[in-house]
Order: structure tokens, then sequence, then C-alpha cells
């Protein structure tokens, strides 16, 4: 028997009919991987754009972000783990409007044990040197 959940979130009106479960672990990013419910693709590109993604591409079910090369994990968003500015992930959210029932559904990517991007705001974490090299990260849901 299959449940369908709505969610009245921020003025829009959701419909899901899987909730999603994600892993509740952290693990390191490959070119080709599952988590989840989402495919993770990774691909070296030359030419970056920064697109910025949101929660409007999250529900679309495909996003990515273009980041530096460099080693990084993907992980449950968790509310303790470092974020920018001694903001709490959860406030940052707040904050940006972001819908509730999708925080817990989306993924993050982590550098060095602390958050370096989240998919749902559409902001980009600074930058500071112009780096050599770019990895795109694409998650796609697979169900």
């Amino acid at each position: 028997m299959h449940t369908h959940t709505i969610y009245i979130d921020r003025g829009h009106i959701f419909y899901l009919k899987n909730q999603p479960v994600m892993p509740k672990t952290l693990l390191p990013l490959k070119h080709a991987m599952q988590y989840g419910p989402w495919q993770v693709d990774m691909k070296p590109i030359s030419n970056p754009s920064r697109p910025s993604t949101s929660w409007h591409d999250v529900w679309k079910g495909c996003f990515h972000v273009t980041l530096p090369k460099d080693k990084y994990h993907i992980a449950p968003p968790q509310h303790t783990m470092p974020f920018i500015q001694n903001t709490s992930l959860a406030r940052f959210w707040t904050n940006h409007k972001v819908p509730h029932f999708l925080r817990k559904n989306t993924p993050v990517i982590v550098k060095d044990q602390q958050i370096c991007h989240e998919f749902l705001t559409g902001r980009h974490m600074h930058t500071p040197q112009k780096p050599k090299a770019w990895l795109q990260i694409t998650l796609s849901l697979s169900e």
C-alpha cells in the first residue's frame, strides 16, 4: 500500500507519492553513486557556470553545483554540523524561506567536517581564490 503525503508550506501545496528515505551517514563523493533516493554524478569541468539552484530545482528532482576540485563528502543535513558565520543550518533555511519538509530530504556537501554547500537556497559559499580545476556535482531523483 502506498502512502501519499500533502504538505502545505509557505504558500505552496506539495504532493508526494512516496516519502524518500535519506541515509544517516556521511559518504565520500564518487563520480557516480546512489545516496538514498538521489543519483549523484560528479565530473570535472573546465568552464564553470555558477547557476543558482534552489528548493524549486530540488522539488523538480534535478539540481547541481559547481565547486573547486577537492575531496568532498555527501551527508544528510545535520543542524549541529558547522555552517557559515556561526549560523545554524535550520536558521539559515528559515531566513531563506525553504519549505520545511525538503530540509530533511536534501543532502548537503561537506568538506573538512563543515558544510560547504547546501542546495535549497541558491546561495553559493565564498571561494577565496580562483581554483584551477572545477567539479560539477549533479543530483537527480532516481525513483
